[in-house]
């Protein structure tokens, strides 16, 4: 096959994979972006340790109930 072609043929292909890709970014919300998964992942787990740790700091806080009589 010509040279010409086969460039012509990777241009489509390029194009197409740019159009797919911005129709898939424009579904998400301004400001945001697709994250790789194994980003995503480690996110999720520092998050979940930060959630346990303030947890863990609201256990030790004291508990006081006031009956509203004095």
């Amino acid at each position: 096959m010509p040279s010409y072609l086969n460039k012509y043929a990777k241009e489509r292909d390029d194009k197409r994979i740019q159009l797919e890709y911005e129709e898939e970014m424009s579904k998400h919300p301004p400001g945001t972006r697709l994250m790789p998964e194994d980003e995503r992942i480690e996110t999720l787990n520092d998050l979940n340790e930060a959630k346990g740790m303030t947890c863990k700091e609201l256990e030790k806080l004291p508990v006081v109930a006031h009956s509203g009589k004095m």
